[in-house]
């Protein structure tokens, strides 16, 4: 809930519920079916480290343009968080 009062005194609109206006999804664990569903299904949906609102916020304070873009960019969950990955079947080892 705290994060969803800075957000929503910088103009953001905080929904409980994954609907198709959402544009972005706050992440604090991969295992939620929010998660799981964008992931598979909403390719639009920009999905971030629930720190990138207080690096929003702290960029607004200090006044000037705030980079939303590269602070979006910043905190993008990584592809792979969260997952552990085994590949196998490779005969050629130099080119792994």
């Amino acid at each position: 809930t705290g994060l969803a009062t800075i957000a929503t005194q910088m103009g953001a609109v905080h929904k409980l519920d994954l609907t198709s206006d959402v544009t972005h999804l706050i992440v604090g664990n991969t295992e939620t079916p929010k998660y799981q569903y964008v992931a598979k299904q909403r390719p639009d949906v920009k999905v971030l480290r629930p720190e990138w609102v207080e690096a929003v916020r702290l960029s607004w304070m200090e006044g000037g343009d705030t980079d939303v873009a590269a602070l979006e960019e910043e905190y993008r969950l990584a592809t792979f968080a969260g997952l552990t990955i085994c590949v196998t079947g490779f005969d050629d080892c130099e080119t792994c």
